[in-house]
């Protein structure tokens, strides 16, 4: 009676053993089976999102052949118009003693100046005169000055032509507020005669 009741015994503990084991071993399987289902639907989101990308690349190029695009590189940025500089007013000032010939710009602006026989002209690059030319004429102690500005094509010219002497000009651009100034000045009147010294 005694042997029944020690194999009973060590039976049910080899039951409880095998039980243990065989839980873990369930467990194992249980967390393979996750593992493996987690890696399956990695790989099918890897796949899909794969496929949806050449789709979109597929679809961008027809989309390119169906409606014309110009390749990039054809295609030249837009360049903006420069605007004009603006002659805003002329102020001419005869005096006895000359011209005074004030130019009112909206910005400064490089000048050229030449002289051809008797004639002296500033050209102003890329300005343009609103309205008519103006011009005037000036005459004190026996000299005549004519001057005129006008627009030229692109630019803008202030021409001065004197009859006589050589003409003596002088000019410069200075700041006037918000705006430019070219001032421009020919003295008409002979320099004032020089004392000479008393003999000795």
């Amino acid at each position: 009676m005694e042997d029944v009741t020690r194999e009973k015994a060590e039976a049910d503990g080899l039951s409880a053993e095998e039980r243990r084991q065989l839980q873990a071993q369930a467990q194992e399987e249980a967390a393979a089976a996750r593992q493996a289902q987690v890696e399956r639907l990695r790989r099918g989101s890897l796949w899909l999102a794969a496929v949806i990308l050449m789709g979109l690349l597929v679809g961008l190029m027809i989309g390119r052949v169906v409606k014309g695009v110009p390749n990039l590189a054809s295609v030249r940025p837009t360049v903006q118009a420069e605007v004009a500089a603006r002659v805003i007013e002329v102020r001419p000032e005869h005096g006895d003693r000359g011209l005074v010939l004030q130019i009112l710009l909206d910005r400064p602006l490089p000048y050229r100046r030449s002289e051809e026989s008797g004639a002296v002209s500033l050209r102003l690059p890329g300005a343009q005169l609103a309205g008519a030319a103006r011009r005037g004429r000036v005459q004190a102690d026996g000299r005549s000055l004519s001057w005129r500005v006008e627009n030229r094509g692109a630019d803008v010219q202030v021409l001065l032509v004197g009859l006589g002497e050589r003409l003596e000009v002088h000019e410069r651009l200075e700041a006037a507020g918000e705006h430019w100034l070219l001032r421009i000045e020919v003295p008409l009147a002979p320099p004032a005669a020089v004392a000479s010294p008393p003999a000795r």
